[in-house]
């Protein structure tokens, strides 16, 4: 049977429960639901008590993978289907045409990949969100405010419309840009994180309007924001959501007379809630269906801001989220805008800047004939002191052609050759690392040819980070 477990499930699978535990606090796909996992030290707090693990052997046969499949760790799925057969069928809670969002332990997975119209099961991709650069603006040209009233009194400022936004950071639904005769114009926020208004989500909290607006009523009595008496699972000040809020549709902003549904994000702060939370793109297909649904409901047209992003998979609109956004909009009166650029800085600030390098996300080669070859330079920076995060390496490549992938980590020779339909999982190198390489035919999403690279820290104490100096992948 062709194994439909992409990559990335492949390796949760094959981790015992303590590694999973772990890489829960790595990658947003994964989430413990025991005490007894949820409470292990910390990632850093590991790392800091142990000596160095005794250096493996490069030269060895790499193994292959071990069932360890586990009831204790879950991870947030899109399952795709055949053609006409509905996920749901396979206990998907939400669907969109032939795919299908679920939350499965690892030892459900091989249970689901068995199914007979189960096409592909891939996790979400990670959620992109930089915090803008504070500097000096830009000079533009002064707004043409002739042009920008005419523009607004012909589409009636969004009159009978209703805005979407789904951000991070937190609402300030009682800002004045959002409130009217003493009521927010926010029909309600879905809090994905929240733990106040449970009911009427799949997960989370549901702030309704009369919420909110009994929050702006009794802020004078207590003599507190309305947000904190209606409070978020996050609210910063000056936070991303409200400023792109107000944007969109603030009383002063694009689309001033149209009502406001909103979902907030849950971006973890702390190693424990990362450990304890999904956050990829999953939630913000959720949010979707979510926003589509109220729209529904008021039977009113929708267009919804999404100004996060995703720099996974082979950035041609096969991706699991591009597949369900695109399905959404088969219907009329919907309306879908995603940022881009999300990326992260790609040059220094600062002589001494060294984030920079986490912002050079993309890569190319070109290899002109056969038995030729290319590198690609793969630099691992972490924090400048360890690399703690699981590094991921994708190369799509036509389905006509067929490539061979070879790494040589740094300080060391080029491993052997994994030739394509072959993979390599969890061989760990002199410097403790752990290299798993995928090198597949024909990826059901898109029918293209996939090469997955993963470097993994050592992810059983004593911890060590992803090795830093440069290597090389060919």
């Amino acid at each position: 049977m062709k194994n439909k477990l992409a990559p990335k499930l492949r390796m949760f699978r094959n981790g015992d429960r303590e590694v999973n535990a772990y890489r829960s606090e790595l990658n947003p796909s994964v989430c413990v639901k025991t005490e007894q996992l949820a409470s292990l030290p910390t990632l850093r707090q590991s790392q800091q008590r142990s000596a160095p693990p005794r250096a493996a052997d490069a030269t060895s046969q790499p193994r292959l993978p071990i069932e360890q499949a586990s009831s204790e760790v879950l991870t947030s799925v899109f399952v795709e289907m055949l053609p006409g057969q509905s996920a749901r069928d396979v206990g998907a809670r939400s669907v969109q045409g032939e795919l299908g969002l679920m939350e499965l332990t690892l030892d459900r997975l091989r249970e689901v990949e068995q199914q007979e119209h189960v096409i592909r099961v891939e996790t979400g991709e990670r959620i992109v969100y930089d915090q803008p650069l504070v500097g000096d603006l830009p000079e533009h040209p002064q707004p043409d405010r002739e042009r920008d009233v005419a523009h607004g009194q012909q589409h009636g400022y969004g009159v009978n419309c209703l805005i979407g936004i789904i951000d991070v950071g937190g609402f300030d639904f009682a800002h004045t840009d959002f409130v009217v005769d003493g009521k927010t114009r926010f029909l309600s926020i879905w809090d994905q994180g929240g733990t106040t208004r449970p009911g009427g989500v799949p997960y989370g909290s549901l702030i309704t309007a009369e919420h909110m607006n009994q929050a702006i009523a009794k802020r004078t009595t207590y003599h507190l924001p309305a947000t904190e008496l209606e409070r978020q699972s996050q609210m910063v000040i000056g936070s991303h959501a409200t400023h792109v809020a107000s944007i969109a549709a603030g009383n002063a902003g694009v689309c001033r007379k149209a009502d406001i549904a909103a979902v907030l994000l849950s971006l973890p702060s702390t190693d424990y809630e990362r450990r304890r939370s999904f956050y990829d793109s999953t939630r913000i297909a959720d949010a979707v269906s979510h926003l589509l649904a109220i729209a529904e409901t008021q039977k009113k047209p929708i267009s919804i801001n999404i100004s996060l992003g995703t720099n996974g998979h082979a950035h041609d609109a096969s991706s699991a989220l591009c597949r369900w956004v695109d399905h959404a909009l088969a219907s009329p009166g919907r309306c879908i805008c995603v940022a881009a650029g999300n990326a992260g800085q790609d040059q220094p600030r600062t002589p001494e800047d060294i984030a920079f390098v986490a912002g050079r996300i993309h890569a190319e080669g070109r290899i002109p004939a056969t038995e030729l070859s290319t590198d690609l330079e793969w630099i691992v920076i972490g924090d400048g002191t360890a690399d703690l995060s699981e590094n991921e390496l994708e190369i799509w490549y036509a389905p006509q052609d067929r490539f061979a992938v070879q790494v040589r980590p740094p300080r060391s020779e080029w491993l052997r050759t994994v030739q394509p339909g072959q993979f390599v999982e969890n061989l760990k190198l002199p410097s403790n690392t752990f290299l798993s390489i995928y090198n597949e035919l024909y990826d059901p999403s898109n029918g293209c040819n996939r090469i997955s690279v993963y470097l993994s820290p050592h992810l059983k104490p004593p911890i060590v980070g992803v090795q830093g100096e440069p290597g090389s992948c060919d």
